[in-house]
């Protein structure tokens, strides 16, 4: 197909945003996931093209026509060997998608699962890394099948190596959230703490950490420690008790306070925990406040 310049890429949107004719729309998708799938040498129309179908996501207007123009399939070939950027605007562009439930099946049955994982590794860029967290964790919210898909794919090892110090606290925080979603799953909890996911979760906690970071960081070990006493057994033994007890003083955000005591009360199901709680300065103050609030600690 012949280059289109920028200009008439531009033309091209204006014409798909314009119109209501569900033909002309059909056909201005076809020509921008064309060029999507340009080979050119440099990649700056695939790149170009693949930025204009993110932008078009981000509008729900859009939505219902890019899915049935047949551009998912497109848009998950772009996952792979690439310029980091087709990949990034492919990501995003799926990121979008994804949030409307009905394209769930749609995006999984087109094999977005493992190319997304892929891209978790530490040789994609870090802002690629995130997308792929992010694009994960939309579909992780979805069902427990996919879930599973995910984890099956091998999703827990890249982003447990997401939490450690390499990485920036935006890509630690998404992927800490992303093991939460996973990690309503039991099976998918295992093999999360399995992984090894609980020291660096329990290393965010810290004070060093952003209140986002610990407030993802506490809402993934309160998902880990609702499923198993061994579970528990290892989120305690890894010192997270007293770092919990610490985010429940009044200079941490209401929020992530309460995240903490639900954590806490997750981890207090078992005695020699709840015995550890009051050791690292629970106060009876605190545990009758949170009885009050029904949000009980064993005692």
């Amino acid at each position: 197909m012949p280059r289109l310049s920028r200009r008439e890429l531009d033309k091209l949107v204006r014409k798909l945003s314009a119109s209501a004719n569900p033909s002309q729309q059909s056909q201005a998708l076809d020509k921008i996931m064309s060029l999507c799938r340009d080979a050119d040498e440099s990649g700056l129309a695939a790149i170009a093209a693949a930025g204009v179908l993110r932008n078009l996501a981000g509008n729900a207007e859009n939505v219902v026509a890019i899915v049935a123009a047949g551009s998912v399939p497109t848009l998950v070939q772009l996952l792979g060997p690439g310029p980091p950027e087709v990949q990034q605007n492919a990501i995003c562009a799926l990121g979008e998608l994804v949030q409307y439930p009905r394209n769930t099946a749609i995006i999984a049955a087109a094999g977005a699962v493992p190319q997304l994982v892929q891209l978790l590794g530490s040789g994609s860029p870090a802002d690629v890394q995130f997308d792929a967290a992010r694009a994960l964790g939309f579909l992780a919210l979805q069902t427990a099948e996919i879930r599973s898909t995910i984890a099956a794919a091998g999703a827990a090892p890249p982003l447990v190596q997401q939490l450690g110090p390499g990485s920036p606290s935006y890509v630690q925080c998404t992927a800490a959230a992303t093991l939460s979603i996973l990690a309503s799953n039991a099976d998918n909890a295992t093999a999360i703490a399995a992984a090894g996911a609980i020291p660096p979760l329990v290393q965010l906690l810290g004070s060093g950490s952003p209140a986002d970071l610990q407030h993802c960081a506490t809402l993934a070990l309160a998902v880990l420690a609702d499923n198993n006493a061994d579970i528990r057994t290892a989120i305690a033994g890894a010192g997270a008790i007293p770092a919990l007890v610490q985010l429940l003083g009044p200079g941490s955000p209401a929020d992530l306070r309460l995240f903490a005591s639900g954590t806490l009360r997750a981890l207090a199901h078992d005695s020699g925990n709840s015995l550890a709680i009051q050791s690292a300065g629970a106060t009876a103050g605190f545990l009758q406040e949170m009885n009050d609030l029904g949000i009980l600690i064993v005692q």
